[in-house]
């Protein structure tokens, strides 16, 4: 089973026509879970988007489902990958309603194998992006995510009497690895724009 890669795409300070656009993208059958998205809208040749080496090509993930929509944001669930090539796509037709359009996407994979922020700021034309893999957590982050032989080792613990003990330091210890995890993206893109034209989250 392919590793799933959650998505938050967040557009800042939409004009209304930016909005309408969102929506226009999404429909989802009365009782239905996810949303079809209407690709033709946003890539001139959609010929053979049903199938898997399209979504690889085009989007940057072998299949995506959308389960969240707002007015200035919705949620991806991906394969194996974030939607990198969607994200850019979606940026620059969003710049040609609005030319000074903001947009974010922060990911992480649900090991979590590796998370990342992509940002766009239309203004000046630039993206940007970074990627952090399990290795990279403890080197920038200062953190790592929690394992119970590690754990037991740290606390003097034994893994078959005190699992339950384990369990709830563990579930602790992911809250806070979580937490610190947000608190960098959420970071990476207050910098950006802040940086960028002095506007703050």
């Amino acid at each position: 089973m392919a590793n799933h890669v959650m998505s938050n795409i967040t557009v800042r300070n939409p004009t209304s026509d930016v909005v309408e656009f969102i929506s226009s993208l999404f429909t989802k059958e009365e009782g239905g879970y996810n949303y079809d998205i209407d690709l033709n809208k946003l890539y001139e040749n959609t010929e053979g988007s049903d199938t898997r080496q399209w979504y690889i090509d085009n989007i940057g993930a072998k299949w995506m489902t959308i389960d969240d929509v707002g007015g200035d944001y919705f949620n991806t669930v991906t394969a194996w990958s974030a939607p990198i090539d969607f994200f850019e796509v979606l940026c620059l037709k969003l710049q040609s309603i609005q030319p000074d359009v903001q947009v974010s996407m922060t990911y992480e994979d649900e090991m979590p194998n590796f998370i990342g922020v992509s940002v766009f700021d239309g203004d000046m034309d630039e993206f940007d992006n970074t990627e952090l893999d399990s290795e990279d957590y403890s080197d920038v982050l200062g953190i790592s995510y929690p394992d119970e032989e590690e754990i037991a080792v740290d606390r003097g613990l034994d893994p078959e009497n005190d699992y339950d003990e384990i369990d709830e330091i563990r579930y602790e210890l992911q809250e806070e690895f979580w937490s610190k995890i947000h608190e960098f993206q959420n970071d990476f893109v207050t910098d950006f724009f802040a940086d960028n034209d002095g506007v703050i989250l």
